[in-house]
C-alpha cells in the first residue's frame, strides 16, 4: 500500500478550501469512476457523489497538493492518478485500494521533459502510457507495464533550411479497435519534438499490415500535423495545430469538417466526439455536428476548458488564469455539469 493518497477528514478539507491563499483553487483534471467524480486539484483529489463534494484524498501534508492527471481506465476497471509532488507519482485505484506504480525506464533514461509529457490513452481493450520517445501498455494480470515496439522511423531535424541530423520522429500512439497505429513527423522542429515541424511534409500514420508497417496518411492531407489525440473504445480522433480534425481507423484517415477554434475535445462512452468551441459551446459529432448546449454565461477569455463525458453527463472544467498585480488569483477554477439537459455548477465547499 502506498503512503498516499490518504483520505482527509471533512474538517480538514473545509480548512483547506477556506484558506487557499493567494494562489486560489486550481483544478487540473477530472474523471468519472464507479459513479463518482474525481477531480485533481491544488489541495488534493476531490471526490463528488451525486454532484456534491463528499471528501478528498491527499499525498502532501501541507496545504498544497498537485494531482495533475486523473484518468478512468474502463478496460481494466480502475482509475489512474498522477501527483507530481511525490517520488512515485503514478498511482492506480482498483476500486478498493490504491497502488503506487513504477514509471518504466526504456532503452534511454527518461528525461525531465519526458516525465512532464507523460500521456495516457484509455481504450476498449487496453490502457497505454507514452513519453516523447516510448510507449507502454498496462498488463492488468501481471500488474506491470509492457513496452510496445514502435516502427523504426527517423527523420531529419531542420532549422532555417539546415539539416542538423536525424532523430526519432515519434509523436503519439493511436489506439484502434484491434491494433494500434503510430503518428510520426516527416521532419522535426529543432526546438520541440511535439511542436509543428518547420518543413511542409505532413505527419505519417503507420499501421502494421501483413507484418509490415504501412503509412495510411492520404497524400492530399498536407495539413495533417497532429497536436492532440483523443480516443475511447475503438474510436480515435486527431486534432492538428490549425484546429483541423481527422478520424483515424484501420481503414484510413478521414477529415472531419469543422469551423471554429477548439477549446477541448473528448470521446464519449458511445464513441462520438464532443468539441468545446470558443464562444459557441459544446458540439457533438455523429454523422454531422449537433450543438448540445451553450457554455455557462460566466465563462470569459481567461478560462481554459476541459471536457469529459460519462453515461450522457458532460463535465466542463474551467481553469482561470487571471491574476491581479499582486499575483493573487482573481477567481477559483470551476466545474460545471450538464445532466439531463440541465447545466449547473458543482459547489466547491466542504461536505
Amino acid at each position: 500500500m502506498p503512503s498516499c493518497p490518504v483520505r482527509i477528514s471533512g474538517e480538514k478539507l473545509a480548512d483547506l478550501l477556506d484558506d487557499r491563499g493567494r494562489s486560489g483553487l486550481s483544478l487540473y483534471d477530472a474523471a468519472f469512476f464507479e459513479g463518482k467524480l474525481y477531480v485533481g486539484s491544488s489541495v488534493g483529489l476531490l471526490v463528488f457523489e451525486e454532484y456534491h463534494l463528499k471528501g478528498a484524498f491527499k499525498c502532501v501534508s501541507g496545504p498544497s497538493d498537485h494531482f495533475s492527471d486523473v484518468i478512468a481506465d474502463p478496460a481494466n476497471g480502475q482509475l489512474w492518478v498522477r501527483n507530481i509532488f511525490i517520488d512515485k507519482p503514478l498511482i492506480r485505484f482498483d476500486g478498493g485500494s490504491w497502488h503506487s506504480i513504477e514509471i518504466p525506464i526504456g532503452p534511454q533514461p527518461l528525461t525531465r521533459l519526458d516525465i512532464e509529457k507523460l500521456k495516457f490513452f484509455p481504450a476498449a481493450k487496453g490502457f497505454w502510457m507514452q513519453t516523447s520517445s516510448a510507449v507502454w501498455r498496462w498488463d492488468n494480470t501481471a500488474l506491470h507495464w509492457i513496452a510496445v515496439p514502435l516502427p523504426n522511423v527517423d527523420c531529419p531535424v531542420e532549422r532555417d533550411g539546415d539539416n542538423l541530423g536525424a532523430a526519432s520522429c515519434f509523436v503519439s500512439i493511436v489506439p484502434l479497435k484491434e491494433v494500434s497505429a503510430f503518428v510520426f513527423r516527416s521532419s522535426l522542429s529543432a526546438h520541440d519534438q511535439r511542436s509543428k515541424p518547420e518543413a511542409s511534409n505532413p505527419d505519417r500514420i503507420f499501421v502494421q499490415q501483413n507484418g509490415e508497417w504501412k503509412n495510411i496518411t492520404p497524400a492530399e492531407f498536407q495539413d495533417l500535423y497532429v497536436k492532440d489525440i483523443v480516443s475511447a473504445g475503438g474510436v480515435t480522433f486527431a486534432r492538428t495545430f490549425d484546429d483541423s480534425l481527422f478520424r483515424i481507423s484501420t481503414d484510413g484517415v478521414e477529415r472531419i469538417p469543422l469551423h471554429g477554434k477548439i477549446d477541448a475535445l473528448t470521446v464519449t462512452s458511445e464513441g462520438t466526439l464532443l468539441a468545446g468551441l470558443s464562444d459557441e459551446g459544446i458540439f457533438e459529432f455523429r454523422d454531422g455536428w449537433i450543438k448540445r448546449f451553450d457554455y455557462p454565461t460566466t465563462i470569459d477569455g481567461n478560462d481554459v476548458v476541459r471536457i469529459n463525458e460519462y453515461e450522457g453527463k458532460t463535465l466542463l472544467l474551467l481553469r482561470n488564469f487571471a491574476f491581479d498585480e499582486k499575483g493573487e488569483k482573481l477567481e477559483d477554477d470551476r466545474i460545471w455539469l450538464n445532466a439531463n439537459g440541465q447545466l449547473s455548477e458543482l459547489k466547491l465547499h466542504s461536505p
